[in-house]
């Protein structure tokens, strides 16, 4: 299993994992995702940036999620809440796994490597956002060691619940 910075020949498969799981929230009634974002734009974006990465098992990636360095500009104000460290943190954004793959805990093993990479980059802090009634991301979270932090907006306004896990 390895996590690889995703390249432009990743885009289209990215893309339907990420479809998959825009249906998915459609279908649980939750407005995440539910719009054009993520798009193809902004996987393009993240893959200039180097910020694209996708967990490949035998050839087939499991999972894709965006991983800076850079901050977040909507987690300087925290409310309801506080985050646990103040020290340089890793954010992940645009995580979605392979539904169509049968193997169990694919988010927790996309997490696992995403630690795993940031370690070496001297980071021990991951922050993380989702959709409050997204509730199988917010139960992979607690699963892997996240603790809730409290409320942020993000750039539209939109409500969001916040996570941190400090590793080693």
């Amino acid at each position: 299993m390895e996590l690889r910075l995703s390249e432009i020949r990743d885009i289209e498969n990215i893309i339907k994992i990420i479809n998959k799981g825009k249906e998915k929230l459609k279908n649980e009634n939750i407005d995440q995702w539910q719009g054009e974002y993520p798009n193809k734009d902004v996987i393009m974006e993240d893959i200039e940036k180097g910020y694209s990465y996708v967990l490949e098992l035998d050839g087939e990636i499991i999972g894709t999620a965006a991983v800076s360095l850079d901050g977040e500009e909507t987690y300087n104000k925290i409310y309801e809440g506080k985050w646990i460290s103040e020290e340089p943190y890793g954010v992940v954004h645009r995580f979605c796994v392979n539904l169509d793959l049968k193997l169990e805990r694919k988010g927790s093993k996309l997490f696992n490597k995403i630690e795993e990479l940031l370690v070496t980059k001297g980071i021990k802090s991951i922050k993380i956002d989702t959709h409050e009634e997204n509730k199988s991301m917010r139960k992979t979270l607690l699963n892997n060691g996240f603790i809730y932090c409290g409320i942020i907006y993000v750039n539209n306004g939109e409500k969001r619940v916040a996570y941190e896990k400090i590793i080693s």
